[in-house]
């Protein structure tokens, strides 16, 4: 599937725009607006004005409506919870996230060597692939695309998509 640049929010076409980054701009300005979190209900959401009427967003529903084609299913993060990125969101209906959630392990890694990506259905099972720890590949995780002193790149199998996107584009513009 084709992941479009930017997107208009639905309701607020031509005022703002979200990109699978999971970033709202103002069109004109291309001014990125702030992402605020409210702990009372434990939600990230963005002020989006429109006929000088201030409305405040769930995040996860622009995400939703741009990108999701405005799916009934909850928008699961696969990382962090305050990261919007196309990747690093999932559609999933409720019994199967509450399953997921339960269980909290398995999660897909990738490990990148050489432009050659393998996949591994665990951390536990690329540490002992590649004889470096789980610590060590929790580490290199969690600093999305930092290089290892061999060269490799460890990202969650989710983060591989949108990694390999920017990378695409990286070398779109150098040529």
């Amino acid at each position: 599937m084709e992941i479009k640049d930017k997107v208009d929010i639905p309701g607020y076409e031509g005022l703002y725009y979200a990109t699978p980054d999971g970033e709202v701009f103002k069109y004109g300005t291309n001014h990125k607006m702030k992402l605020y979190y409210k702990p009372s209900r434990g939600v990230y959401y963005v002020s989006l004005t429109k006929n000088k009427k201030q409305t405040q967003v769930n995040m996860s529903k622009v995400m939703k409506m741009c990108f999701f084609n405005n799916t009934q299913d909850r928008l699961i993060h696969i990382g962090m919870k305050s990261d919007f990125s196309y990747w690093n969101l999932k559609p999933m209906s409720a019994s199967d996230a509450n399953r997921i959630s339960a269980a909290g392990r398995g999660i897909p890694v990738v490990r990148v060597f050489d432009g050659e990506p393998q996949f591994y259905r665990s951390i536990a099972a690329c540490s002992k692939e590649n004889f470096i720890s789980e610590r060590a590949i929790g580490k290199y995780l969690r600093n999305t695309a930092k290089k290892t002193v061999d060269g490799a790149v460890y990202l969650y199998e989710k983060n591989y998509e949108q990694w390999a996107y920017r990378q695409k584009k990286e070398a779109s513009k150098c040529t």
